[in-house]
């Protein structure tokens, strides 16, 4: 059970593991530490951290959507997102994810941004 109580909000958390060697176990290891340092038996919303780093590195960010989609499954998250992502990326993710894209968190900068996205 959650230490959260449900009526206060959403516990969201991002995560950014460090690639491409090992990154399933890596990921693994950054969602379970966040589960324990939050002390709760769930997380409502979790995205992958600063999608912009990833947009090349796509087989890397596939591996770790994969993982995230296992907690979901486990019912230790009950939603994905993706945190400053580029249209190419969220096309990307909604090719393969068979949980879909919950969430996107991005920053908006008026001289530097994807159009598409906004």
């Amino acid at each position: 059970s959650s230490g959260i109580n449900a009526e206060y909000g959403i516990l969201a958390e991002d995560i950014l593991p460090a690639g491409p060697d090992g990154i399933a176990d890596k990921t693994r290891a950054i969602i379970q530490g966040c589960l324990e340092r939050l002390n709760v038996g769930y997380i409502d919303l979790l995205m992958i951290h600063d999608t912009f780093e990833l947009a090349e590195l796509l087989p890397v960010l596939t591996v770790i959507w994969k993982v995230m989609e296992e907690f979901v499954v486990e019912g230790l998250v009950h939603s994905l997102g993706l945190s400053h992502a580029e249209m190419t990326t969220l096309k990307h993710v909604e090719s393969f994810a068979t949980i879909t894209v919950s969430a996107v968190q991005n920053l908006f900068n008026p001289t530097e941004y994807d159009e598409a996205v906004y």
